[in-house]
């Protein structure tokens, strides 16, 4: 999975020409998510958060015009049936706005993530969310998630970096798709969002694209720096 691929690149316009295709579905939805909050008490909640210029901490979720954008995005790329509610599982949730996206949606959600980061801590608090507090280790399995699950995501992962800030190799991906299989329901699915590994070169090692790719009891394809399983 390389950003200078010839997929890649391709996979890049069919993602600009989705996004531009349902502009519409999504600035309506977003009209109506924010519309379903107190405005005034949620500026008095992260007032002492918010940063007006460009970041890379936290803070930058706070501007909502784009990440809860990107997260209403990110739902209608996965197409979810309407009038059956899934059980959904956020994996590194931190704000929740896609976890928000799915309950407006009439789904049932459950994210997963450290707690202290007080904007990710407050977000949870301000909507009400339900977060399972957990710090993902190699080859450990989850705490218990519930009954089976429809969908598990990882959007922008970073728990699978050790305290060197080295990336996963192929053991505990292979371990965490064991544990995450064991909790879906047939037809489920996984979607991992990778961010770049240090260098910029690639979202993840040949050797882990392959074993997600031969990951048993799952069928896995590629997009941009999406891996998406479906449990068969």
């Amino acid at each position: 999975m390389k950003p200078s691929s010839l997929r890649y690149r391709f996979d890049h316009v069919v993602h600009a020409w989705r996004r531009r295709r349902t502009r519409g579905r999504i600035e309506r939805l977003y009209r109506e998510l924010v519309a379903t909050w107190d405005q005034a008490a949620f500026r008095q909640q992260f007032r002492d958060l918010w940063d007006p210029f460009e970041t890379v901490l936290p803070a930058k979720f706070l501007n909502l015009e784009v990440w809860l954008r990107e997260a209403i995005f990110r739902y209608q790329l996965l197409a979810l049936p309407d009038g059956r509610p899934l059980r959904v599982l956020d994996i590194g949730a931190g704000t929740g706005y896609f976890l928000l996206v799915c309950r407006h949606q009439g789904h049932q959600v459950l994210g997963l993530d450290l707690p202290g980061e007080p904007l990710y801590d407050r977000c949870f608090e301000f909507f009400a969310l339900p977060r399972i507090e957990h710090r993902i280790e190699p080859g450990q399995p989850l705490p218990d998630t519930g009954p089976p699950l429809d969908l598990v995501t990882a959007y922008m992962t970073c728990f699978n970096y050790d305290a060197r800030q080295q990336p996963w190799d192929v053991p505990p991906w292979q371990a965490l798709l064991r544990d995450l299989r064991g909790r879906l329901r047939q037809g489920g699915r996984v979607v991992l969002k990778f961010n770049l590994e240090p260098g910029g070169l690639q979202f993840c090692s040949p050797a882990v694209t392959r074993a997600l790719t031969q990951a048993p009891g799952f069928r896995c394809r590629y997009f941009l720096d999406y891996a998406l399983l479906k449990a068969v």
